[in-house]
């Protein structure tokens, strides 16, 4: 039998073990000694001997919370959101075919863009003033939406304005107005799409799942593409922490492109236009008709990505037509999208995938 001690000190910890100021903007060099029977091993801030991606994850967390933390625990999604932003990029840079980029859409942003859509969100830069209050950002918000929000960021700024930006080189765009609304604000918005005499209508407003109402959110973010086949889309590659709501006859050009051609859009948006149109009609925005005709192109869908954000979106459904006579009708939906997808790639157990995920 083996056993195994390990020490965890963040975020107010340290000082309960020895002498020290232990908070963000305070650091100092010191040696750490320890008793103990020889017959144990002693290890501290140990290298992971593991694969590579958690390599590279634990030497960005490490950096970022070494060489450049943040002054106080209220940019704590500081940490983590680049320590994430930065491995999912070096992940998708070594094996692009893993669609790293999308998947962080449908696994990290969907998710939190529910939990944002609360009225008991919290900002990803709260306003700390007590220890007590530390532990509470250690959250889905500071992780995974610091991470979208900086993911939005390099999307604004192109991958070379993002990077020159870390490296603090003469760059001359003022951050801090457009990253203040998105940062010391909960909440996100959702963009109306109108035309209006030959012109697009931009609106917006904060989302809320859960209630009627909404305030006015002033962030700033990108006009959506139009496409020369008739229909303008928003959030070009899920790039922007927020949702995109279009008149019904929009909606209705988006759904019939998706049945005569949906590799036109990137998978990031196939499942965007999923995610939104569902969370819109959670929040009595549309017609929930409306969203399931966004899903009637996947009896030919065969990638994850896509999939994923509809599985997540009908979760919420099921639960509440569990107990109706409508539960077998929308089984049923399911089973018809389904069927022509397991056909054509079948199902085996196994295949051939890099060495790092094998030893994941």
């Amino acid at each position: 039998m083996r056993s195994l001690v390990a020490s965890q000190l963040q975020s107010t910890d340290a000082r309960k073990v020895f002498p020290c100021f232990d908070e963000p903007a305070m650091k100092a060099t010191f040696t750490v000694s320890i008793t103990h029977d020889a017959s144990y091993t002693a290890l501290s801030n140990m290298p992971v001997r593991t694969v590579q991606c958690v390599e590279e994850c634990t030497r960005r967390r490490a950096w970022f919370g070494n060489m450049v933390t943040m002054k106080w625990w209220s940019d704590l999604w500081l940490n983590e959101g680049f320590a994430s932003t930065l491995m999912y990029f070096a992940m998708d840079h070594e094996f692009p075919e893993w669609n790293v980029l999308e998947i962080v859409v449908v696994e990290d942003m969907f998710p939190v863009m529910v939990k944002d859509a609360l009225v008991t969100s919290h900002p990803v830069s709260p306003n700390i003033e007590h220890p007590d209050e530390i532990a509470e950002s250690f959250d889905q918000i500071s992780y995974n939406k610091g991470m979208a929000i900086l993911r939005m960021l390099e999307t604004f700024l192109g991958k070379e304005g993002f990077r020159l930006g870390l490296q603090a080189m003469n760059y001359t765009v003022n951050i801090s107005s457009i990253m203040d609304t998105w940062t010391r604000q909960m909440g996100y918005p959702v963009i109306h799409v109108r035309r209006q005499d030959g012109f697009y209508i931009l609106e917006q407003e904060r989302f809320l799942m859960d209630t009627p109402t909404a305030e006015d959110t002033p962030s700033k973010v990108p006009i959506p593409e139009e496409n020369s086949s008739g229909w303008i889309l928003g959030n070009l590659d899920y790039g922007g922490f927020y949702r995109v709501n279009y008149e019904l006859d929009m909606w209705g050009q988006l759904g019939r492109q998706l049945n005569e051609e949906h590799s036109v859009f990137s998978l990031a948006n196939r499942a965007g236009l999923i995610g939104d149109a569902f969370n819109l009609a959670r929040a009595s925005r549309v017609d929930y008709g409306l969203a399931f005709n966004m899903t009637t192109y996947l009896a030919h869908e065969d990638n994850y990505v896509p999939w994923k954000a509809f599985l997540d979106c009908i979760d919420f459904i099921q639960g509440m037509l569990s107990k109706t006579s409508a539960y077998v009708l929308l089984q049923k939906y399911i089973g018809n999208l389904v069927s022509p997808v397991i056909k054509k790639i079948g199902m085996v157990d196994g295949g051939n995938l890099p060495q790092i995920t094998r030893s994941l």
